[in-house]
């Protein structure tokens, strides 16, 4: 399974079907369920797959896997999300507070599908969400027409697709001291308003490029400060 090591493999961690996901994931205390995706994965028409905290799940690296339609993912706090080379969502995806940023962070490629629902609960009421999902700077996501990605998201790296952001989206550096170098592409509609930069630092050299062939349309306000924008597209 790519880099795992096969010590964790003969310990009994690789898991090839839904009820086995469940058991393994019941079973850990921390650590990852390692998932080698089957044809015969054995879905249900309806079900809630729960990702305790300290535990995640990882998917055997060059392998798709799709969260179908009908399923609900709940991330408790402070689990450790999921790593993926590409996942797709036409399921429902619930995120606490307390590991917004954190649950797809190891994913290469997320593919937000035209049924599929992403959502994020305020665990801790008291701390207001700044944002909802955070998009590396080696990753791309993808909201297909028709789809909505829902909680305002952090931009590092690659936001693209035809379907709607409907939560703030924010290209601006801070995580690991480091500055945002963003794209977005496609024909985007953002209905939750777009951030370049920080208003009140000059620190980061923070960067947004449109490629040509791009449409973007905003529906609402957009601020950029202390930031380029390379904008090829429209």
């Amino acid at each position: 399974v790519g880099l795992l090591p096969t010590t964790a493999l003969a310990g009994g961690f690789e898991v090839t079907t839904y009820q086995e996901l469940v058991d393994k994931l019941s079973e850990l205390q921390s650590g990852y369920a390692y998932l080698v995706p089957a044809a015969d994965f054995g879905w249900p028409a309806e079900a809630t797959l729960t990702i305790p905290a300290n535990v995640g799940i990882r998917v055997e690296t060059g392998k798709a896997w799709e969260i179908p339609s009908g399923i609900t993912v709940d991330f408790a706090q402070n689990c450790q999300g999921i790593q993926c080379d590409e996942l797709t969502i036409n399921g429902t995806m619930n995120m606490a507070y307390s590991s917004q940023d954190a649950v797809l962070r190891g994913c290469d490629r997320v593919i937000i599908g035209p049924t599929g629902t992403f959502s994020c609960a305020d665990d801790n009421p008291e701390y207001p969400t700044v944002y909802g999902a955070y998009i590396p700077a080696d990753s791309t996501w993808k909201v297909l027409k028709g789809a909505t990605l829902n909680p305002s998201v952090r931009l590092d790296g690659t936001l693209t697709g035809e379907g709607t952001v409907s939560g703030m989206l924010e290209v601006s550096g801070g995580f690991g001291g480091t500055a945002a170098n963003a794209t977005l592409s496609g024909d985007l509609t953002l209905t939750g308003g777009l951030v370049v930069g920080r208003s009140y630092s000059d620190t980061y050299a923070d960067r947004l490029t449109v490629p040509a062939g791009s449409h973007i349309k905003l529906n609402s306000w957009t601020v950029i400060s202390h930031a380029a924008v390379y904008l090829n597209g429209v």
